[in-house]
């Protein structure tokens, strides 16, 4: 077993949900490039459910002033 520099980034990845503690997971080395294009897949999908969400307020909206 190879005993790594102090000097390797480390890299971790944290979670937060409402009215709970930030979780911190140890993100290897190796798993580092996958594990950002997850988070950016995360994102993206986050961005579009929020644009569908402003699509149906505003159709909500509309159907009320009717």
């Amino acid at each position: 077993m190879r005993r790594r520099s102090r000097s390797c980034p480390k890299y971790y990845l944290s979670v937060s949900c409402p009215g709970l503690r930030p979780q911190m997971d140890y993100v290897p080395q190796e798993a580092y490039a996958q594990t950002a294009e997850f988070l950016a897949n995360y994102h993206q999908a986050r961005e579009i459910l929020e644009k569908i969400c402003e699509i149906n307020r505003e159709l909500l909206r509309r159907r009320e002033a009717l």
